[in-house]
């Protein structure tokens, strides 16, 4: 009777052990899940904000390239010959010089 007693105590102690031990590896099960979810919805943020980065920076380059193109044609002498006729502007017949005598004062001695 004591042993059955005694066995009966040993065995719930070994019952509540396996308990803890069970409760506690469900514990760390439960926060090594927490963790990678955490984990891989930075990872997912990250990479949506890497998407949206990389489409930006696209965009950029195209406004970029279109500017460029608009500058190269204002540029332009043809372009420029077009509007300078719109607007009453005629090339020059004959080329007039001015000459500019020196200043008084690089005549002084």
């Amino acid at each position: 009777m004591l042993m059955k007693k005694l066995y009966l105590e040993q065995q719930q102690k070994r019952d509540r052990r396996g308990l803890w031990t069970t409760a506690v590896i469900l514990l760390i099960l439960g926060l090594v899940c927490t963790i990678r979810i955490m984990v891989a919805n930075q990872l997912v943020e990250a990479s949506e904000k890497l998407h949206r980065l990389e489409t930006r920076r696209a965009e950029l380059l195209a406004q970029k390239e279109l500017l460029s193109q608009q500058v190269t044609a204002a540029k332009s002498l043809v372009k420029i010959r077009i509007e300078a006729s719109a607007m009453g502007f005629v090339p020059a017949e004959k080329a007039v010089y001015v000459n500019i005598s020196l200043p008084l004062a690089a005549k002084l001695p």
